[in-house]
């Protein structure tokens, strides 16, 4: 019987814990953190954020309030988030 792959998509064991991480916090505190990343008091959460792409998974409740900031975080830090990519690329174009 061949041995159980845990990680068979991922580059690293790093981007499995990251994974599993990420896959414990709630929507609302995907929010927080979006957010507490662009205030001064939170900006060095950033680098986590780009670190583990933290927000790869986070749905967008409310494009407005969403996209005021998006542009604000670097974009490594929505991973493959679709929907944040596209703010965050509207409103540089603004």
């Amino acid at each position: 019987m061949p041995a159980l792959t845990l990680t068979p998509n991922l580059a690293t064991p790093d981007d499995f814990y990251a994974d599993i991480f990420r896959a414990q916090l709630s929507t609302p505190e995907l929010i927080i953190l979006y957010f507490n990343c662009v205030s001064e008091i939170g900006r060095p959460m950033q680098r986590l954020a780009i670190l583990f792409k933290l927000f790869d998974n986070m749905p967008i409740e409310n494009e407005f309030q969403f996209g005021c900031i998006a542009h604000m975080i670097d974009k490594r830090a929505f991973g493959t988030n679709t929907e944040l990519l596209a703010l965050a690329a509207s409103r540089e174009a603004n």
